[in-house]
């Protein structure tokens, strides 16, 4: 989709601090594709030819202006609607005026909680409860659901590394201190393959503060002026990250948002991290497939295991064993 409206393909994170998103949850948890846009960056409510009409047909002043917008980027979502080898399906038969279910109950885990005064704290463990279903016709049915096993379990992204990361690098704090909300900038280089493999960037930016009421906050910038990274949260050090980070110069944006003095002033550098290698489990999570009839009454329960691209037929849903 972005490659028609050039939009940048990142984690919600990525773009400003927030305690989760919708996206993420569906496809680490459900093997769900989502996606949210954001148009800007100059505002966050552009006129609406420009904001709506243009980013749509894809035209000037529009990322995506030549390359189709985001009428062709919806396009492409349809028909990944139609492509089987992204879904997952249960086929079979069932009588008429059943209900078919399938369900799953799992406990997943907060990222780390950041605490008053900036402390981190462990993960907070949650309650999942994943259901679908599928009122019957009659005769057979093909049901599209989301893959039985969870991404989360079944493995993660990760890759093997081609070089090592480069070294730590050091922000350079321009001299004096700019006033309330105003800004300093520094830059720095992210070098790339055969010399170095950086999977991973953080921006880092500290101070001195005992009274915990100092704040600078940081937005990160590619050579186009894309903004790729930003911390804007009440932590020190802000920590902006940068996952897969193309080479080249990019630019720090640190702003005075509470309390910088001289003596509060702030220091910074630059992280970088290897890739991980991938993990994967070879874990097998399944739909619990019930069929009922019109007054809930369970008839049949089975497990069913159906991976993305795969179709499994269950043959008639609510036949009982003895039947």
């Amino acid at each position: 989709m972005t490659e028609t409206n050039d939009y940048t393909n990142q984690a919600s994170f990525q773009l400003y601090d927030t305690s989760g998103s919708v996206e993420d949850w569906s496809y680490w948890q459900t093997g769900g594709l989502g996606f949210t846009f954001e148009i800007g960056p100059d505002s966050f409510h552009p006129a609406y030819e420009d904001g709506v009409v243009a980013e749509y047909l894809g035209l000037e002043p529009a990322a995506g202006a030549g390359l189709g917008g985001n009428r062709e980027a919806y396009y492409r979502m349809a028909e990944a609607t139609l492509d089987a080898g992204l879904h997952s399906t249960i086929t079979g038969t069932a009588p008429a005026g059943r209900t078919l279910s399938g369900s799953k109950q799992f406990q997943a885990f907060t990222s780390p909680v950041l605490m008053g005064g900036g402390v981190v704290g462990a993960p907070i463990p949650y309650d999942n409860d994943l259901s679908s279903s599928l009122k019957s016709t009659g005769g057979k049915f093909s049901w599209a659901v989301n893959p039985s096993t969870r991404p989360e379990v079944v493995g993660r992204y990760g890759r093997e590394p081609l070089a090592p990361v480069q070294p730590t690098a050091a922000l350079t704090n321009p001299a004096g201190i700019p006033a309330r909300f105003g800004t300093e900038v520094a830059t720095f280089s992210i070098g790339g393959l055969p010399q170095f493999d950086n999977a991973r960037a953080e921006v880092r930016v500290q101070w001195p503060d005992s009274t915990g009421l100092v704040d600078w906050d940081v937005v990160v910038f590619d050579a186009e002026g894309n903004a790729v990274a930003s911390a804007e949260s009440l932590a020190d050090p802000e920590i902006a990250v940068l996952l897969e980070p193309q080479p080249g110069t990019y630019t720090v944006v640190v702003e005075n948002y509470e309390g910088g003095t001289a003596a509060t002033d702030w220091t910074g550098e630059v992280v970088f991290g290897a890739p991980v290698p991938a993990i994967v489990t070879g874990i097998k999570e399944a739909w619990n497939l019930t069929c009922a009839k019109n007054d809930g009454t369970i008839v049949t329960t089975r497990e069913v295991i159906v991976d993305r691209g795969e179709s499994v037929d269950v043959g008639n849903a609510c036949k009982r064993a003895k039947d």
